[in-house]
């Protein structure tokens, strides 16, 4: 019988093996008997497993393989190869040991990844997230702005409809703002009067029987996806209201079906951040009208941030837009010009949009466009 010192070279076709014997004293007593064990080696440092029936086995195990015949598990992949050692090493093989699938299991735990393999594929998961975040970002932010534009187009045909109903006029409240806009106690204003034809409840809905207010979440339609709600503690949305839209003083002024050319005059645009007020801009002084855009160099009131355009650029530095027609699309502010709100300058000349101040806080003109 071979010892464990014992190393020998057998010829197995036209590639040897170096046969060295592992310890089987305390393998014993398992169905899969006359079993030999052993770490083989050839010239290209293959290493694996030999398992080999014995010349005079009676084991159940014949009925799988020949007598004399052996598996060679591959290194790290345990895919089984069949060959025939000669007579003359069968003759010499008679050890036992534990049961095959004992020994796979073994053999399986001590053939794991080595660090550097580890490494590698760690490295490989990294680049892969690193290329397919920005991809998977760019899709959410996407369908985000598609709900929202669909958001609009419901409250451009709400609008319509408002519009049919009161002689082409929306409700305009004095000033350039409504607070809390969908509160029991707010005065009229446009997104209060689209409720009805949106199929979201009003304000009496929202009164008890004994006058007292009665909590009410917010219409989702006026809220979009990728809005977030204003850092300024007063102007953030609330229980009852909430929403990015500017409503265009001018449209209010003059009633959405006086324009000559509705489906080129914007309606409602989208601001930066999600507020429980609703603003009118471009708002009319005496006749200038000022700010259908509004770029901020100094933080003040509403406006948190330094050097930032807070109108129609909240999806990726445009915004969706609900026009005088009723119909809805999205605009990148950079292609935005004051005649999109139905203004000029003094000289009638239609004015490019550019992230200033100087030209958000212009002085604009309409002449019956």
């Amino acid at each position: 019988m071979l010892q464990k010192k014992d190393a020998k070279k057998f010829q197995e076709g036209d590639r040897k093996v170096t046969v060295k014997w592992q310890t089987t004293a305390s393998l014993s007593g398992h169905w899969l008997q006359p079993i030999v064990f052993a770490a083989i080696s050839d010239c290209r440092s293959v290493t694996g497993l030999v398992f080999s029936v014995a010349q005079k086995s009676r084991s159940p195990a014949k009925k799988h393989m020949n007598n004399g015949s052996f598996f060679i598990l591959k290194h790290k992949r345990f895919q089984p190869y069949c060959g025939t050692l000669n007579q003359q090493a069968r003759k010499r093989i008679s050890v036992t040991i534990m049961n095959l699938k004992s020994v796979l299991k073994s053999a399986a735990k001590a053939e794991g990844f080595t660090l550097i393999e580890l490494l590698v594929v760690i490295a490989i998961i990294a680049i892969l997230a690193s290329i397919l975040m920005p991809v998977l970002a760019s899709a959410e932010e996407k369908a985000k702005r598609i709900s929202c534009l669909n958001n609009e187009r419901q409250v451009g045909l709400a609008m319509q409809m408002y519009g049919a109903d009161n002689k082409g006029k929306i409700p305009y409240p004095s000033g350039n703002i409504t607070d809390d806009f969908d509160n029991p106690y707010a005065k009229p204003n446009p997104l209060l009067g689209f409720l009805p034809f949106i199929g979201a409840s009003g304000t009496i809905s929202s009164l008890n029987p004994n006058g007292t207010v009665v909590a009410n979440n917010p219409v989702k339609v006026y809220i979009c996806p990728t809005a977030q709600p204003n850092p300024i503690a007063a102007y953030k949305p609330s229980a009852y209201s909430s929403t990015d839209f500017i409503i265009n003083g001018l449209a209010c002024t003059n009633g959405v079906e006086r324009f000559r050319h509705p489906s080129g005059v914007v309606v409602i645009q989208e601001a930066f951040f999600l507020s429980q007020d609703v603003w009118y801009e471009p708002e009319n002084d005496s006749g200038i009208w000022t700010q259908w855009h509004t770029f901020i160099t100094t933080p003040v009131d509403e406006f948190a941030y330094a050097n930032q355009e807070y109108y129609n650029v909240v999806h990726k530095k445009g915004g969706n837009l609900v026009w005088a027609d009723g119909h809805a699309s999205y605009l990148k502010s950079a292609q935005s010009t004051s005649l999109d709100w139905g203004l000029t300058d003094v000289n009638g000349n239609e004015v490019a949009y550019q992230p200033t101040s100087a030209n958000s806080r212009a002085s604009y003109y309409y002449y019956g466009y």
